[in-house]
């Protein structure tokens, strides 16, 4: 009898194969983007398959594939929204005529998923300090947003002074209340 039999337990066949299933839908998705393209060259137009290709782009790597270290709940609903957001600026970039997604909908997007995650992050501070990165980076690009529209647009608009608003607040919370644990989350993170 060996040692390691004792210790851990033994390995046993899944009953369902992700990873098959896994191949299954990517070469499934490679067959329609290529359908979709050789439809888009042959109809004409503006490159509609562009769409089919990022939104199977962003089901295969947010519910096809999973991280294995820092999985927590904040970082997922970050890694979800971030391609959507991406999505809609796409479809604004390849469609002039819709000019909401950038200006109106992507900061209220954000602004919602902030303030989830910072309530999240508050009500359940000592089990969610570890997801502090996903959190300063949305804080990060909020005030990267904030310059950007006052420095290159010359007005900002009401959904972005809310994102940015809000971002500072988190902010100033973190380091009235946490301000030891924050700090050294960071100097972890950057091994500092």
């Amino acid at each position: 009898m060996n040692i390691t039999s004792k210790l851990y337990p033994e390995i046993t066949a899944p009953k369902f194969n992700f990873i098959v299933l896994r191949q299954c839908v990517f070469y499934l998705f490679v067959s329609a983007f290529i359908l979709s393209m050789i439809a888009n060259i042959i109809l004409g137009g503006k490159p509609w398959c562009l769409y089919a290709l990022f939104s199977e782009y962003i089901f295969y790597t947010r519910c096809m594939t999973w991280d294995l270290v820092e999985t927590g709940i904040i970082k997922r609903a970050f890694a979800i929204v971030f391609p959507i957001c991406s999505l809609l600026v796409l479809i604004e970039i390849l469609e002039p005529s819709v000019p909401w997604s950038s200006q109106k909908l992507i900061p209220l997007i954000y602004f919602a998923l902030l303030a989830l995650a910072s309530t999240v992050y508050f009500l359940w501070f000592n089990d969610q300090k570890t997801n502090l990165m996903p959190l300063l980076h949305s804080v990060t690009a909020a005030m990267i947003s904030l310059l950007i529209g006052m420095i290159f647009i010359g007005k900002l608009s009401v959904e972005l002074m809310l994102f940015s608003g809000l971002s500072i607040i988190i902010i100033i919370i973190s380091m009235i209340w946490y301000r030891k644990t924050v700090i050294s989350e960071i100097k972890k993170k950057f091994r500092a």
